[in-house]
């Protein structure tokens, strides 16, 4: 064998094994996803390959522990049977539902538009859209990269223990661009950004929180320079209870642009800290009793224009 031909094998050979495969379920013989039979093309998806889902008579179960690359989901559901998928490349999920298990997505982005997720959710990518999927368990999903991610919103955030969403990035998380956003479980907005901001309820009318709702600007071992804006255009109800904290010079801002916000529950701010930068309150109306504010440090509070309260208020305030 001469040299070149042992080079134009080696290459062949490299390309072959480097190029991934696109599957589809089709569940042919059963609800195995390890099975061969199950795909098209014919095969299992690997750690490099790539899967998509959509709905059949036989929905995939999943067995062991499973790796790929890019995934889409797009109808039909997935039931994870107490494993986990690992997801390295590009989400979507556009329609259907995943169960019982764990799914860690650690890719360049996900799109989460329209999925009931009934499974706990860890994702870190540097991308993040929520457009109108379903949270029911706890989990976190983080925003690393740069670039503004506006979300269009339809989502219901309904854990009914804990989920974290937060902003690590250099670029913008944004929430309800078009269509509004519902926070009934147990939900924490999380901005660890010292570049970026976190916007709730940035355009669209009828948000609602009924949950329990905690915004955290920054923590006191990296306070955030930079802020989390609430309900700037659009409305937001709040029937549920929240907290903000601030630790850093920016700060917390509710009705900016005009944006309306009507509480009636009680709030309780600076319960774990609001030391630095400024609560500004513009454009709310309060039914709620019990209103207790406690800021401190250097901490500023800026009340309109447009605020009413009907209840009773205690504020505290450098």
């Amino acid at each position: 064998m001469t040299p070149k031909s042992f080079i134009t094998i080696l290459l062949v050979f490299i390309l072959k094994i480097s190029v991934a495969v696109n599957y589809t379920w089709t569940g042919t013989t059963n609800t195995t996803w390890n099975l061969a039979t199950n795909w098209s093309p014919a095969g299992i998806p690997g750690a490099a390959d790539n899967a998509t889902i959509v709905s059949t008579a036989n929905q995939p179960v999943l067995s062991a522990n499973t790796s790929i690359k890019n995934f889409t989901l797009t109808s039909g559901t997935l039931n994870l049977n107490g494993f986990a998928l690992n997801i390295s490349g590009i989400s979507v999920f556009n329609g259907g539902q995943i169960d019982n298990g764990n799914l860690n997505i650690t890719g360049s982005s996900s799109t989460f538009a329209g999925t009931i997720f009934n499974s706990t959710i860890t994702a870190v990518c540097a991308n993040i859209y929520f457009n109108g999927a379903t949270f029911n368990q706890n989990g976190m999903i983080e925003k690393t990269g740069a670039g503004d991610d506006a979300s269009i919103g339809g989502n219901f955030f309904a854990s009914s223990s804990w989920l974290q969403i937060k902003n690590s990035g250099t670029g913008n998380l944004i929430f309800g661009t078009v269509n509004p956003d519902v926070f009934s479980g147990s939900t924490e907005i999380y901005n660890n950004s010292p570049a970026a901001e976190i916007r709730i309820a940035d355009g669209s009318f009828g948000n609602i929180i009924s949950g329990n709702v905690t915004f955290d600007n920054g923590t006191s071992a990296a306070p955030s320079s930079r802020s989390i804006h609430i309900c700037n255009t659009g409305s937001l109800s709040v029937s549920g209870a929240i907290r903000l904290n601030n630790f850093g010079s920016a700060g917390i801002f509710f009705g900016e642009n005009g944006g309306n916000t009507t509480f009636t529950n009680s709030s309780n701010i600076g319960s774990f800290g609001f030391v630095d930068g400024t609560l500004q309150w513009s454009n709310v109306t309060s039914d709620q009793v019990n209103n207790i504010w406690y800021m401190a440090g250097t901490a500023s509070l800026k009340l309109g224009p447009g605020t009413v309260f009907n209840q009773s208020f205690s504020a505290t305030s450098p």
